[in-house]
């Protein structure tokens, strides 16, 4: 209301040297009613009515103390393009990646997708997203909106390593066909934008692993039950990060229960969702298998310089 006011009176202000001057004395008295009944009995403005200019300047300050700091050390980086508005870079090694993923400190630029080469077997190492809440909630209306769609083919005919071995095994439930294995995103469409179209986001994981899916208990996840385990992970990241570091507490959560609970850590308050984030997953591998056997799923603050979690989920069926 503070800032309304201002406006109400800059612009009434304004308008007295125009010919709406009748319209510039009725936002003048406008703006002189808000701040009347914004304030005590001596004049002064109620507390909380006007904005904490030094809180705002601190926090200002600490958000561009903390762009200045992501960018200062970061692994070299090659760009590759921009795809759906999202700028694309890709690291070399594992170990510029994994530096990238865990380190609370460096990102990259917002609004931008790091991939990493495949390794010499040809398989998917690790891609992260770096973003701010608004960033977030733009892509998620946008494709609302209709101006992004999912694209199936693309998906189809992305070249995902290990997938043509398992695309066959499939198992059936309730007289439904299931399959075992998907074609995963690295970070969920909603986050990129990219179902495949463009470089390495895919890598093959099983149906539990991306969605809760479990073929041995006959448990086909939804909305409900995402929304149940969301509660958990949140209820427990709020006091140790990595709660969920041990692959034993995750066996009956999925990447998109976290990709779920990254909307709730974001929003967890007004100031956090400008804050600037970065999630991403990692795939590891031990054997020569093209499908990994476990992923690190993280999510950071970069601006509190803060892991808001980091899990290890298990690529099994």
């Amino acid at each position: 209301m503070y800032r309304l006011s201002q406006f109400l009176a800059v612009s009434g202000a304004i308008m007295l040297f125009t010919s709406f001057r009748f319209m510039g004395v009725v936002l003048l008295i406008l703006a002189g009613v808000i701040l009347f009944k914004n304030s005590d009995e001596k004049g002064n403005l109620n507390e909380g009515f006007k904005p904490d200019i030094e809180k705002e300047r601190q926090a200002y300050m600490k958000r561009r103390t903390a762009q200045a700091n992501t960018t200062s050390s970061l692994p070299k980086h090659t760009f590759l393009a921009y795809n759906n508005d999202i700028l694309y870079e890709e690291v070399a090694t594992r170990r510029d990646f994994h530096t990238m993923l865990t380190d609370t400190i460096l990102a990259n630029k917002t609004n931008s997708y790091t991939l990493t080469k495949k390794d010499s077997l040809g398989r998917i190492v690790g891609g992260l997203v770096t973003f701010t809440g608004e960033e977030l909630d733009e892509r998620g209306r946008d494709i609302k909106r209709g101006f992004y769609t999912r694209d199936n083919e693309a998906r189809k005919n992305a070249q995902v390593p290990g997938f043509d071995l398992v695309k066959s095994e499939w198992v059936k439930l309730k007289d439904q066909p299931y399959p075992l294995y998907h074609r995963t995103h690295l970070v969920p469409y909603r986050f990129c934008l990219n179902d495949g179209e463009f470089e390495s986001v895919l890598f093959t994981g099983t149906a539990r692993l991306n969605s809760g899916f479990r073929a041995d208990l006959k448990f086909i996840p939804n909305d409900e039950t995402h929304a149940k385990n969301v509660r958990q992970i949140v209820q427990a990241v709020s006091s140790n990060a990595f709660a969920f570091s041990d692959s034993k507490r995750t066996q009956r959560l999925s990447l998109d229960d976290f990709e779920r609970a990254v909307g709730d850590l974001v929003h967890r308050s007004a100031e956090a969702y400008n804050h600037t984030y970065k999630y991403g997953v990692e795939c590891f591998y031990d054997n020569e298998s093209l499908i990994p056997n476990r992923v690190l799923a993280v999510l950071t603050d970069v601006t509190d310089k803060k892991t808001l979690f980091a899990a290890v989920l298990e690529n099994v069926i």
